[in-house]
């Protein structure tokens, strides 16, 4: 089952190089883009596996990447 983790307040990380496929920029616009990687910053990592959100919450500890 998908976890979903929402996290207020202040930006955890610095969004670094971005990157998404030209579906993804093709369906979204540019205010839920906006809207989405603002909540990630925050660690809100949306509907992810249990799995991949403890990779994320392990890369802000070692610095590495994170996936949304």
């Amino acid at each position: 089952m998908p976890t979903i983790f929402i996290i207020n307040g202040k930006p955890h990380f610095e969004l670094g190089r971005l990157v998404a496929t030209p579906g993804a920029l093709a369906a979204c616009s540019e205010e839920h883009l906006s809207a989405c990687l603002n909540r990630h910053a925050r660690g809100d990592w949306g509907t992810i596996c249990k799995e991949d959100a403890a990779s994320n919450q392990r890369a802000l500890r070692e610095g590495s990447r994170i996936i949304s």
